[in-house]
């Protein structure tokens, strides 16, 4: 067997491993088969590393052989430029292939399935440990090349930026190699930390834009009977809806950020800038995703929740904190959603303006008790008569006609739909005068309140 074979026979018995381990990730114990079948493949792929390991000793003496003088160079590195063009351009794609699959797989078992087989066996080559929560290669940028046309041929034409940029790639020459991990892990958690919306929703991440369908039925004003003997049956047909989600694309603008305060900063600007792009994003999103009048955006929940008028008296707040008004328009909101969907998890519960908060805090049942109970554990939110309260600053702290400051129901029937992952892209060519660095992100997403007629989230409504 030559040597990309026996590194695709490891790839292969690798990625049969991993996906025994994603699915028993839930449980405790592995069914018998399930060890006998990892057993029996790890068993298959050590022959094969062995084999591996030999060729490697091997290739090692040829290297040694060939080379015209040894350089020393620094541990782990891993370089863009080797002896040859055509040795530049395989070692370049197959860094390419093992870093994009060590990435998907930090973003756990859903991603897994992203994983094309070249990659695998690019990072299976390069002995990359996709479960690794460190890639193992510091990313070195290329020395400088000629650009011009007649200095290029294909290999150079699609690697140097001045012809394409990409982004995710260990070819240096385009500045991608300035898209580290940590920028990527850092523009996802400032998505999620910023608004709650991505957090309390069902998020789905799909290959495409293409319309994507949700088919919902309201059957609960429809229920058996009793028969006679010998009496046919009613035909009672369901009735279905459909709501589609779509793709907007949303850009986080562009950063440009001084050659010099990349070769000189003290601070990890990776993971500042991930940081700085993941914001803009998020605050878009939630803003969206909360008061977003569909059409030209996406449905936000407020617009789409179902309204609780709350009766005439209550622009100016929830009614009289004397007479008990206020606490029964409270648990007017609660009660107006079906407990089917008031039992539905952890993404049952509140949603409202932090100043709202403020506001709930100081009103009492009957009994002078409080209905807002502040959270003794850390990370843990507040609870409003038990439920927890997601703040949300997008909407609405202002008490007026009309007005909708205070959600109630299970949020994860608002969907959020996400094409692939948020595309990173830089770009040094186009600010080269500057001596600056562009950075920017893309994401497309759309989102809706999935509602079959029964209202799964509640919104009070305020009247003069």
């Amino acid at each position: 067997m030559t040597y990309q074979d026996v590194c695709d026979k490891i790839g292969t018995l690798n990625t049969q491993a991993e996906a025994i381990v994603v699915k028993n990730a839930a449980v405790e114990h592995w069914p018998a088969e399930d060890q006998t079948t990892f057993d029996r493949i790890h068993g298959e792929m050590r022959g094969f590393r062995e084999q591996k390991r030999r060729l490697d000793l091997q290739r090692e003496v040829a290297t040694e052989l060939e080379a015209p003088a040894p350089r020393a160079t620094e541990a782990n590195e891993l370089r863009s430029a080797p002896a040859s063009r055509g040795e530049s351009r395989s070692l370049a794609e197959d860094a390419d292939g093992a870093l994009r699959a060590w990435m998907l797989a930090q973003h756990g078992p859903q991603a897994f399935h992203r994983i094309r087989p070249e990659w695998r066996s690019a990072a299976a080559k390069l002995g990359v440990e996709l479960l690794s929560g460190e890639f193992p290669y510091r990313l070195v940028a290329e020395g400088p090349r000629s650009t011009r046309a007649a200095d290029l041929d294909g290999w150079d034409r699609r690697y140097l930026g001045g012809f394409e940029t990409r982004a995710l790639t260990v070819t240096g020459a385009a500045g991608g190699y300035l898209i580290s991990p940590e920028m990527n892990r850092a523009l996802e958690e400032a998505r999620l930390y910023f608004g709650p919306m991505l957090q309390v929703s069902t998020t789905i991440r799909t290959d495409s834009g293409a319309p994507l369908p949700f088919p919902s039925s309201n059957g609960t004003a429809q229920k058996g009977r009793i028969l006679a003997i010998n009496t046919q049956v009613t035909q009672t047909d369901p009735a279905f809806s459909q709501m589609n989600l779509g793709a907007f694309k949303y850009s986080s603008d562009m950063v440009l950020v001084p050659e010099e305060l990349i070769q000189d900063s003290g601070v990890p600007i990776s993971s500042l800038l991930g940081k700085l792009l993941g914001e803009r994003i998020a605050r878009i999103l939630n803003q969206h995703f909360t008061v977003g009048v569909g059409t030209t955006e996406p449905a936000g929940i407020v617009p789409m929740a179902t309204a609780v008028n709350l009766g005439t008296g209550t622009a100016a707040g929830f009614g009289s904190t004397t007479d008990g008004t206020a606490v029964k328009n409270i648990l007017k909101i609660m009660h107006g959603v079906d407990k089917a969907y008031r039992t539905g998890g952890p993404k049952v519960g509140w949603m409202m303006n932090d100043a709202i908060v403020q506001y709930l805090a100081g009103i009492t049942d009957g009994q002078g008790r409080p209905l807002w109970m502040p959270s003794l554990v850390g990370g843990e939110p507040d609870r409003l008569l038990g439920y927890p309260i997601f703040i949300n600053n997008d909407m609405t702290a202002t008490f007026a006609n009309l007005a909708r400051t205070v959600l109630f129901g299970d949020f994860s029937n608002y969907y959020v739909r996400e094409v692939r992952d948020v595309a990173i892209l830089s770009s040094r060519e186009r600010f080269i005068d500057f001596h600056q660095v562009a950075f920017l992100a893309f994401g497309r997403y759309d989102g809706n309140l999935l509602n079959a007629g029964t209202g799964p989230v509640k919104a009070g409504v305020h009247q003069t």
